[in-house]
């Protein structure tokens, strides 16, 4: 068990990591330059090596510009530039000040072979943590949006409504250059189709995230690095989709970037009006009865979104911007749910429950982000001082009722609920950057704090009259502070040896309060989660590395608040307040063959797994509510091969196998425990169809075999895609049509066993659907977006 730290050793943490910072800092100097053509054309991904009695030291990479920069040590170094592992030039260079040597011209007729060929340019990279996936040396991504390039990632599914997983981990963090996404899942979903795979250089698939950020969740991050181009002037996009699942759901958005010498600005406007139609099938299975619901639920989402991000240069040093979003959420829906009480000692029907509800729920959604930038010298010292704001307004109403027929008599119940849900949250961060001679250090602070205060009110509408009923009548209020600092260093051994190392603290104070039933909860707690990485490249075909991480995820709001939401009137699902927050180990190991086969290794430890857990009383009322249910422990590879048959044929394959162990620690709970495996396959077939790479397409299998996740069994299922993007106007103007779900093979049924009975569930999402968009493109194609990272993790929970 942790035992918290108190304010002292808080205190002595924190001034032992402003004495490091503050350490002497060894001479080092700035060598910069420009790789050339002779006729003055800059020369890209050009590898420049310093190296020290044979002995290598650093490297740097040129931009599309030609332009490097390396900061090292004083001293005599041989400086060597290759592009694609040829050697290009070596020359030995006296290094006493910051220099600036000027053009490096290099004969073209060395490097042709190298640059031409476009099987040469690496589709993926392994880095020291992190996955590489380079969308634009991959020419089969031409035309598709952001969302779709991310479904061609390893390790990353995307289900039918834009949801992202990584495989061996739970939900996603979106980045755009390094940049959080501080929206809700729908949002970001419609953020990531305004992308069109031409403006993004590099996804970066980060599976353990470093000590810089949050120890937060479970999730995996990605990195959605754009191509980076000094030109000016205005760009934008406008968009528009369609799509048809039995219902028709409309999508568009317009985004505009401007960029002059010292202002950049990002702009944009979305709407997404989305149907459509969830068939859930549950069957409680007890000794003596069964107990089975089928609900048809119709829903309607309306999102109208705007975001908006500015950034100035103040001067040389000094960068300063925010960023605005908001969104109006308009959902309803209406449900029809058949409950049937089946008495198999009797072989009779005991009772049957025909429900009618419907719901609205109109949401505000509003984040505002400030950060200020200071360089501090030409090597690279940088300070960054970020904070967030977010807010959201959830009022929420509900009406059921239930017309319940049993042996003796036919009557009708009704409930209707109010409710409003409102939280803050404010969070201050402070990031230092320090480039020494022995390795690139990070560190930090940051504060969170995040208010949330909930009510609902519950009326019995039976006989037409509404009263108040107490027992579903409350009001919540959650607060939660965290503070943290963190520090990580990332050091170059060798040419062949990269390692990267971080420890960051985490301290929280939790208080939550019902001033309706007058419970109280308070809890501390202090962690310390390291993170390690070690990068081994023993040629230019092989490498190896090695990662661990420990990290914490948080109750959601939803989960802590003790409210009941019903369902009908003899169902409902409630949070606890009582919950603790789960713990993970992370180990992977990965390999990387060519860049054409990678091999994932991976080992995950959940400690005090969170999950509802669905009781009866002897009325047969259901009770679910969150509970700490379980241990578990996860060991898994995970393979993926890339093929090119031909320049105008690829064939992607991947596939995953896992050894699940769930122990619940809760014997009165009376859930059994769960072993057993899960595996996945999908192959991909991308081709190119005329001569001018203006026709592609592209068709999917993907296959999920019976699986044990956590303490849920989950049947086969599968789905098989398709799609064309044609694009004309010099690629102003594209075209697309998907198809997902041909076959109609993606249901989602799964079981859960407990000591007196067996929940079976078949939830049909209607995923079949037919795909199509139109995307123009006006103004200087080569400004690219601005992004600022909000690191604004927390607003993540609020969500779930």
């Amino acid at each position: 068990m942790d035992t918290p730290l108190t304010n002292h050793s808080c205190r002595r943490c924190l001034l032992l990591l402003f004495v490091f910072n503050s350490l002497v800092i060894w001479s080092q100097v700035e060598l910069r330059g420009k790789v050339v053509t002779p006729n003055h054309q800059g020369v890209d991904f050009a590898e420049i090596d310093l190296l020290k009695d044979s002995t290598f030291v650093k490297q740097a990479l040129s931009d599309t510009s030609g332009v490097f920069s390396i900061v090292v040590r004083k001293g005599k170094y041989d400086m060597q530039v290759r592009q694609w592992g040829k050697l290009l030039k070596d020359t030995t260079l006296l290094l006493e000040h910051n220099v600036n040597i000027g053009n490096i011209f290099i004969d073209p007729t060395q490097m042709l072979h190298e640059v031409v060929v476009e099987g040469k340019k690496r589709v993926f990279e392994q880095k020291v943590d992190r996955l590489v996936f380079n969308v634009e040396n991959d020419r089969f991504s031409k035309g598709l949006n952001g969302l779709e390039v991310l479904a061609r990632t390893p390790r990353l599914e995307v289900s039918p409504d834009g949801a992202l997983q990584m495989i061996g981990k739970g939900n996603v963090v979106v980045m755009i250059n390094g940049r959080i996404l501080h929206m809700p899942e729908e949002e970001i979903a419609a953020r990531l189709r305004s992308l069109q795979a031409e403006d993004i250089a590099r996804i970066e698939v980060i599976p353990l995230p470093p000590a810089k950020y949050s120890a937060e969740g479970n999730s995996g991050f990605i990195n959605i690095v754009l191509k980076k181009d000094p030109s000016l002037g205005l760009q934008g996009t406008v968009n528009g989709s369609a799509f048809d699942n039995e219902q028709t759901s409309v999508l568009g958005g317009v985004n505009l970037n401007y960029r002059s010498k010292k202002f950049e600005m990002m702009t944009g406007l979305n709407y997404n009006g989305i149907k459509g139609i969830n068939d859930d099938n549950a069957t409680y299975d007890f000794a003596n009865s069964t107990i089975q619901s089928d609900e048809h639920r119709l829903f309607n989402l309306g999102m109208y979104s705007f975001n908006s991000i500015l950034q100035y240069q103040l001067t040389s040093k000094i960068d300063v911007g925010a960023t605005i979003d908001y969104s109006l959420w308009k959902t309803t829906g209406t449900n029809t749910c058949h409950s049937s009480y089946f008495n198999k000692i009797t072989g009779t029907m005991d009772s049957t429950i025909n429900t009618l509800s419907s719901d609205r729920a109109p949401i505000h959604d509003f984040a505002l982000s400030a950060y200020c930038d200071y360089t501090i010298d030409t090597l690279g010292k940088k300070v960054s001082l970020t904070y967030n704001h977010s807010s959201n307004i959830n009022p929420s109403s509900s009406d059921l009722t239930s017309t319940i027929d049993n042996t003796s008599r036919q009557y009708e119940e009704g409930l209707s609920t109010y409710g409003r849900n409102f939280y803050l949250i404010n969070s201050a961060m402070a990031d230092v950057t320090l480039p020494y001679k022995w390795a690139d250090v990070e560190t930090g602070l940051s504060f969170v704090g995040i208010n949330n205060n909930s009510n609902v009110t519950l009326y019995d509408v039976t006989g037409g009259e509404k009263e108040i009923d107490a027992s579903g009548t409350n009001t919540f209020k959650y607060n939660e502070n965290t503070s943290a600092a963190y520090l990580s260093a990332n050091r170059n051994l060798n040419k062949r040896w990269t390692m990267k190392a971080g420890l960051r603290y985490e301290y929280t104070h939790v208080t939550g309060y019902s001033p309706t039933t007058g419970l109280r909860t308070t809890s501390s707690y202090g962690k310390l989660f390291p993170t390690v990485f070690v990068l081994y490249n023993p040629n230019d075909k092989n490498s190896i590395s090695l990662s661990y991480a420990r990290r914490i995820e948080r109750p959601s709001f939803y989960d802590l608040n003790p409210f009941r939401y019903y369902s009908t009137v003899n169902s409902y699902a409630s949070g606890n307040a009582y919950l603790l927050p789960q713990l993970s180990n992370n180990i992977e190991i990965d390999y990387s063959l060519n860049n054409k086969l990678n091999i994932n290794l991976w080992d995950y430890q959940l400690l005090k797994a969170i999950d509802y857990v669905s009781q009866f009383n002897s009325q047969n009322v259901e009770s679910t509510t969150a509970q700490n249910l379980y241990n578990m422990n996860k060991i898994g590879i995970y393979a993926n091969y890339t093929l090119d048959l031909f320049n105008w044929w690829n064939l992607f394959c991947d596939g995953t196998l896992y050894y699940c162990e769930s122990k619940s620690y809760r014997p009165e709970l009376q859930a059994v425990n769960q072993y057993g495996y899960g595996s996945s396959a999908s192959i991909r077939s991308d081709f190119v169809m005329n001569k001018q790479k203006t026709l592609l397409g592209e068709i999917s299998y993907n296959q999920f075999f019976p699986s044990i996740d956590g303490m849920t069994d989950t049947r086969a299922f599968a789905f098989l895609s398709a799609s064309l993007r044609y694009s004309m106007l010099n690629d102003n103007l594209k075209f697309a049509i998907h198809a997902s779900d041909i076959l109609r093979q993606n249901f989602n049924n799964t079981e859960r066993r407990y000591a007196t009975y067996v929940f079976i569930n078949k939830l049909n999402f209607h995923a079949r659907d037919v795909f199509v968009s139109v995307t123009y493109s006006f103004g200087n194609k080569r400004v690219a977006s601005v992004y600022r990272e909000s690191k604004n993790k927390a607003l993540e929970r609020a969500g779930k």
